[in-house]
């Protein structure tokens, strides 16, 4: 049998500091860098909340990294006690769903934070939200829609997420709550066909701030786009709208080999000619081929 390995200073002192949480808290402003993550991960993985809570607010590093430390079940706790003690507005926070790795970068302007199951954490306070590539189900988007915590978006990001027809009601929920404040929403590559987006209009039409609408690669018809601009252009405030090719351009949607170039133009003339008949020259309507 091996013989067991003898700690060392660091561990020991580590370990000393851990056993009186006060000492422990009162040392970090003066703390040597060298200690902060030995003393996170023993932390992390001790269950210390008050330590972890404290350290993140003077993380003295660009980077947090928690690749190793898996977050189970147990850790939730810690993990929602790291994320409400952050510096607002001065930390990105990223969760793979994949690979359990937690990243805080300073300074930032924004907060992103991956919604997963049973994990569902948000800082308070955000103000910008990317949830893209992130999977999101339809107890995320339930979660969204009554968290207190995103009532205040001025920027969201749902890119690449499948939407399915459940999730719409939640959706719509989440588009009324943020009327009053909501500027800069993406849902591009979102599987959004017609019927809903038909729901989602009502909604939309109430977001009074929204300046810029992306949404991209979703199989809207050329009438249904009609529509969405004839119930937007009263928007004063929106300038910019990113819109999905209409799928009557392609002759097997999406792939952009089968692309009717002519079909395209003649779109964009169509709604060209929509936004004179609109006296709205200051806004852009905008597609993009990939």
């Amino acid at each position: 049998m091996d013989a067991k390995i003898p700690k060392t200073l660091l561990d020991l002192a580590i370990q000393s500091l851990l056993r009186n949480e006060s000492i422990a808290i009162q040392a970090l402003e003066d703390m040597p860098r060298v200690f902060f993550v030995p003393l996170f991960i023993a932390a992390f993985e001790g269950g210390h909340k008050n330590i972890l809570s404290e350290m993140v607010k003077v993380w003295p590093y660009y980077c947090l990294h928690i690749g190793s430390l898996t977050v189970q079940e147990p850790q939730h706790e810690l993990l929602k006690a790291m994320i409400e003690n952050l510096p607002a507005m001065k930390v990105e926070v990223v969760y793979s769903r994949y690979n359990g790795i937690v990243f805080l970068i300073q300074p930032s302007f924004f907060t992103s934070f991956l919604l997963f199951s049973p994990y569902r954490v948000l800082p308070p306070g955000l103000n910008f939200l990317y949830l893209t590539f992130c999977d999101l189900s339809h107890r995320d988007f339930r979660f969204l829609a009554q968290s207190p915590q995103v009532s205040r978006l001025k920027l969201l990001n749902l890119s690449n997420n499948p939407m399915y027809w459940d999730d719409f009601e939640p959706f719509q929920t989440l588009l009324v709550n943020l009327s009053g404040t909501l500027r800069h929403l993406e849902m591009n590559h979102c599987l959004i066909n017609d019927t809903a987006i038909s729901v989602l209009i009502p909604a939309l039409i109430r977001c009074t701030q929204l300046r810029v609408l992306c949404f991209a690669s979703n199989p809207i018809t050329m009438p249904m786009l009609v529509t969405i601009m004839n119930n937007l252009t009263p928007l004063k405030n929106l300038k910019y709208v990113i819109y999905p090719i209409p799928v009557h351009c392609y002759g097997l949607w999406p792939f952009q080999g089968s692309l009717d170039r002519r079909k395209l133009a003649i779109v964009q003339l169509h709604l060209k000619v929509m936004l004179v008949l609109a006296e709205r020259p200051d806004m852009n309507w905008i597609t993009y081929l990939e």
